[in-house]
């Protein structure tokens, strides 16, 4: 397959999960991060699993993009996130998107990176049981909702 799979924070845990699945599948997969190293280790790994040129990692930062932003962000962070340093993620945005009312920070205690509650992520069980048969409740409770809420207050500027 020719085709490329661009995984943006494909440099740890659920990207990089999901970066040697592209991989398996047949992809050519660009594993963009934020750490240059962890995004190569992702890059070597999966050229060693299936073949040079499968993978390539690059540094990925899209903290400039931020200040061209002029709609309304809604930033969610988890409480267990160990892949982002959520104060610094928040404060950052703060910083940089200073119009008022245009960011909204919703937190969620439980839940890590993925949305979901720790307890889930950790437990192939549970993980599978609520995906396959009760799909809106894999997440962490609230994070549907307040996406939904957030939706329907937004308009869109003319």
């Amino acid at each position: 397959m020719s085709e490329v799979a661009v995984v943006i924070g494909g440099g740890q845990t659920l990207g990089a999960f999901l970066s040697h699945g592209l991989a398996q599948a047949g992809y050519r997969v660009a594993v963009a991060d934020l750490n240059a190293d962890n995004a190569n280790r992702v890059a070597q790994q999966i050229n060693e699993a299936f073949g040079a040129g499968s993978a390539c990692g690059f540094q990925a930062d899209a903290t400039d993009d931020l200040k061209n932003i002029h709609t309304n962000v809604l930033l969610m962070l988890g409480g267990k996130d160990i892949n982002v340093d959520v104060n610094n993620t928040r404060n950052t945005y703060q910083a940089l998107l200073t119009r008022p009312g245009q960011l909204t920070v919703k937190y969620y205690p439980p839940s890590t990176h993925n949305m979901v509650d720790k307890s889930v992520e950790e437990s192939l069980i549970k993980s599978w049981t609520l995906g396959l048969f009760f799909p809106r409740q894999i997440f962490t409770a609230g994070y549907l909702a307040d996406q939904t809420r957030f939706i329907a207050d937004t308009r869109c500027p003319q």
